[in-house]
């Protein structure tokens, strides 16, 4: 069960960061918005991480002898539980942590979704100096979950800091597969 707490801890932490990311980015596209001459051409997709927390259930025995029979303590640690808010409607990958393309869709409005996704990549690249950037995007077309955050490897000094979706060679490959001169949301502005 500690295995299974450490991953759940680790996914936690990779779900505040990348809050912490879509935030940075949306900070920046604000910005944008408000220091440009006019309004943007095109709608500005608002979305979010879920909203999650650990659920840490212990034991409980008030009777210390018996529970020491069976080798467990009072008080320690049954399970670790990782929840989050429901996603309601359709259930979509946006973008894969193996590829910084968005996944083409049939449906329009997650099209849109997709290529906006691709582009907070893009800023959280240049933002972070060219060392993390959110991955593996999916959920709805207003609720994300279960991110990846891809690293540089120079980031954390060979520690893995991100669990085992942080493709590092996917930071190092970024420049080559993502395209930002076919994407709209590019022209927010020119300094990224």
């Amino acid at each position: 069960m500690a295995v299974d707490s450490q991953r759940l801890y680790r996914e936690a932490n990779i779900l505040y960061w990348a809050m912490a990311l879509l935030d940075l980015t949306y900070d920046y596209v604000d910005q944008c918005v408000a220091n440009a001459k006019e309004s943007p051409p095109f709608a500005i997709p608002r979305l979010r991480f879920v909203e999650a927390g650990l659920l840490i259930a212990h034991s409980y025995n008030d009777r210390a002898e018996s529970t020491r029979s069976y080798g467990a303590k009072s008080g320690m640690i049954g399970m670790t539980y990782l929840t989050e808010e429901i996603i309601d409607g359709a259930f979509v990958k946006f973008i894969h942590n193996g590829n910084a393309s968005p996944r083409w869709l049939s449906d329009p409005a997650a099209n849109k979704v997709a290529e906006f996704l691709a582009f907070t990549q893009h800023v959280q690249y240049i933002k972070t100096g060219k060392q993390v950037y959110i991955s593996d995007y999916q959920g709805s077309t207003k609720l994300l979950t279960d991110p990846q955050i891809l690293t540089h490897p120079d980031v954390g000094a060979g520690m893995n800091l991100f669990g085992d979706g942080n493709v590092e060679r996917g930071v190092e490959l970024f420049e080559e597969q993502h395209n930002c001169s076919t994407n709209k949301y590019s022209r927010l502005s020119h300094t990224v």
